[in-house]
């Protein structure tokens, strides 16, 4: 009897312990679950918000900032995806071609959070790429970049080669001269 005695406190001992262990482990791992699980509910329904901390074990921290990421790559999607359907809804409202390329380009901007922005048509009879639509930009830079030759300067190579030419940073640029009047303004292109 007093064996059982024995060995029934010893299993109490263990079990209140193991309570005390799995409560433990299940609040730093159940907690942050719970907060990712709410975090995934919100996201599905729209809201792609900053979700959740990473905390708790590497493994959930590491799970919660993917989720953050993911997120994160779903809200700018979300956006350039709204943007496209202003453009297309433009495109198709029999707007004149100016208020589309308006439209157009508000959307690109809010889109991209750029501030500075234009869009440029080819001129059937000269072959000069000609500012249609234009949005933060200095009097200085139209007045020398309103019209741009057709295989010349940035957009006009650009368009001759259809090949896309990322521009770093503004200032260490001096072959594009007339882009060193939106140095002020715009840090790359």
């Amino acid at each position: 009897r007093t064996q059982a005695r024995i060995e029934a406190s010893l299993y109490g001992a263990a079990l209140a312990i193991l309570i005390v262990l799995a409560s433990t482990i299940g609040n730093q791992v159940g907690r942050p679950l719970a907060r990712l699980a709410a975090a995934a509910d919100r996201v599905a329904a729209g809201e792609y918000q900053p979700v959740a901390e990473p905390d708790g074990p590497p493994e959930v921290a590491r799970l919660t900032a993917s989720f953050n990421t993911m997120s994160a790559s779903l809200r700018r999607r979300q956006k350039w995806d709204e943007a496209l359907k202003a453009i297309g809804r433009a495109a198709t409202s029999g707007l004149p071609l100016d208020e589309i390329l308006t439209t157009g380009l508000e959307a690109m901007l809010r889109a991209s959070g750029a501030a500075v922005g234009l869009v440029r048509l080819v001129d059937p009879k000269t072959r000069e790429l000609v500012v249609a639509a234009h949005r933060g930009l200095p009097s200085e830079y139209l007045d020398v970049a309103r019209e741009v030759p057709w295989g010349a300067k940035l957009a006009g190579y650009v368009a001759y080669s259809g090949e896309p030419w990322l521009v770093g940073r503004l200032q260490d640029q001096p072959e594009v001269s007339h882009l060193s009047l939106l140095a002020g303004r715009v840090q790359s292109l």
